[in-house]
């Protein structure tokens, strides 16, 4: 892959999913073309392989390392695809296979691909139990005790809880010549394991589609546990639920390992690790970096191995004016919310806090005019605009990155472009259609400056991360100029270092003038971005705080007090 190199690569290796393989150290070459010994190469193969064995990309890792001594330009030879610096922001050139590096005496950190011949062979087994298995689809998972409970859910919307969790398993009764489905038996068993969840606001014959994303998580668990488990993949959990359901979930899972189940638990919110965690692996850009013991595992050191560096924490802005962006005033939906009055200034983020239940999407979704109102007025810039849907609030200049970005955010099974465009098909109009080159330029600019990893604008939204979903959303608002931008938990499910782009992208956003209304049930999230925050309790605002000297014992006895401000 690398020219410069003088070593044979014969390595073989059984390895996992993400496999990485360390190539060596050798010298690196300085501008005059010389082997300079205080600057050596090191190289990191990557291998990311389907669950069958078959490779699926290969990724080279080139790091040179250098020790100050040189601050001119680095000469190094690479015949890899897709070239980029992936921990700092030098430029190189190239002539044909040779690259120069611009370097002030730094490091030189650069990945690209490639479809050369393996220097490595690659063998997959899977045990379990101390037998090696093959699991051909998850049904044939479920079989052999192996559930998952997704970050993304896989429900149906239009059918009952218990159908959705017997589904693919009904239960039959033996009655007469023709077996039928024991719908009361599995009623029954709904219940059971609803009841060990210690959930009372769910029924068995609950259509799934009325439920909150909070509860549509504890359904998505208990059609885990409705399997006879050895083996439990649990991916970001918690993303939805509030603090005493997260803390009924830690006791679910100390349950359930205390009975023998393993459990793979994927996280984002590095403070729940220590509290249920043995090992913590960590990841990154789809490449194994680390297995810790989770006493040697402090949060900086995670956050180090997620980002390949320090990061830098973002901080709050204050560059809000007097001038009075939008008003809300007197907002009531029977018992949903009631006599909300918010002010939002210009260039300021409001964080609207509270338990879940508390009214707080509710009442965004009518401010938007998603959902329906009793009573309610709203002021953008000083004149009276009638908002009765998403279209009259877009053209007011709101947009809304709502808390479900699957359902609600994004088509999935459409590309970047297409998402995005879809907002702002008036401004595309060209002759008869629409001006699909603009569309592209400008999802193209998007996926440069929010740094959502992508193959290009014409992939899926379906087949990106969570988190890049997340920037797309965010791009598709922003494409239409909003003067107000209603954020419901834009972090949800998303790694340490893309809530950190967020965050400075809102504080950017801020600069601007635009005026953001940012909903997390994550407080730490809230006092860290927010400059004034309103705290919700059963429908009314209880709280109405500016962000100084605020600490989340203070928001949780707001967000539990009984008595409106």
């Amino acid at each position: 892959m690398n020219k410069n190199r003088k070593m044979k690569r014969k390595i073989a290796a059984s390895v996992a999913v993400g496999m990485s393989v360390m190539m060596g150290v050798t010298p690196a070459f300085a501008a005059n073309g010389t082997s300079n010994s205080e600057v050596y190469k090191e190289e990191t193969v990557y291998v990311n392989a389907k669950a069958s064995g078959k490779t699926d990309k290969v990724t080279v890792s080139n790091w040179l390392k250098n020790s100050g001594s040189v601050s001119g330009d680095l000469e190094d030879e690479s015949t890899l695809s897709d070239i980029k610096n992936v921990k700092g922001d030098e430029k190189y050139t190239s002539d044909g296979d040779k690259l120069t590096w611009a370097t002030d005496g730094e490091d030189i950190y650069y990945q690209g691909t490639t479809d050369k011949k393996l220097p490595v062979s690659v063998k997959l087994n899977y045990y379990l139990d101390g037998k090696q298995i093959e699991v051909k689809s998850t049904f044939d998972a479920r079989e052999k005790g192996i559930s998952a409970v997704y970050q993304e859910f896989s429900l149906i919307n239009t059918v009952s809880v218990a159908e959705n969790i017997f589904m693919g398993k009904l239960l039959y009764n033996n009655l007469g010549p023709i077996p039928r489905a024991d719908w009361k038996k599995m009623h029954e068993e709904t219940q059971k394991i609803l009841d060990s969840l210690g959930v009372i606001n769910i029924k068995p014959e609950t259509i799934v589609g009325r439920l909150s994303v909070a509860q549509k998580q504890m359904v998505e668990i208990a059609k885990a546990l409705s399997n006879d488990l050895k083996v439990l993949i649990m991916d970001e959990p918690t993303a939805s639920l509030s603090d005493n359901e997260i803390d009924n979930m830690f006791k679910i899972v100390k349950d359930l390992r205390a009975k023998g189940i393993s459990i793979i638990y994927v996280s984002h919110r590095l403070e729940e690790l220590p509290i249920i965690c043995d090992r913590i692996s960590v990841y990154r850009d789809g490449h194994y970096i680390k297995t810790l013991n989770i006493e040697d595992a402090p949060k900086s050191v995670i956050i180090e191995n997620m980002v390949g560096k320090n990061m830098t924490q973002t901080e709050q802005v204050k560059c809000y004016t007097d001038e009075i962006l939008l008003e809300a005033k007197n907002f009531s939906s029977g018992k949903k919310f009631q006599n909300i009055n918010i002010t939002l200034h210009k260039g300021e983020i409001l964080g609207i806090a509270g338990l879940a239940g508390a009214g707080r999407t509710e009442f965004v979704r009518a401010l938007f005019g998603a959902d329906p109102k009793d009573s309610g007025q709203v002021f953008i810039e000083g004149k009276e605009v009638q908002i009765h849907s998403p279209r009259d609030a877009k053209k007011a200049g709101l947009g809304f990155i709502t808390e479900d970005r699957k359902e609600e955010g994004l088509i999935l099974s459409m590309n970047l472009h297409t998402n995005v465009g879809m907002a702002i098909l008036d401004q595309l109009k060209k002759g008869l259609g629409l001006d699909l080159k603009k569309e592209c330029v400008l999802m193209d600019e998007y996926i440069k400056s929010l740094s959502i990893k992508c193959r290009d604008g014409n992939q899926k939204a379906k087949a990106l991360s969570g988190g890049n979903q997340q920037k797309v959303v965010i791009a598709k608002w922003l494409a239409t100029k909003p003067k107000v931008l209603i954020m419901d938990e834009p972090t949800r499910g998303i790694d340490i270092g893309s809530k950190n782009q967020i965050y400075a992208l809102m504080n950017d956003l801020a600069k601007q003038g635009i005026g953001i209304i940012m909903i997390s049930s994550e407080l730490p999230e809230v006092l860290q971005v927010a400059n004034n925050i309103v705290v919700f309790a059963a429908g009314k605002i209880t709280g109405s705080l500016e962000n100084k000297d605020l600490t989340q014992d203070i928001l949780l006895d707001y967000a539990t007090s009984q008595k409106a401000v």
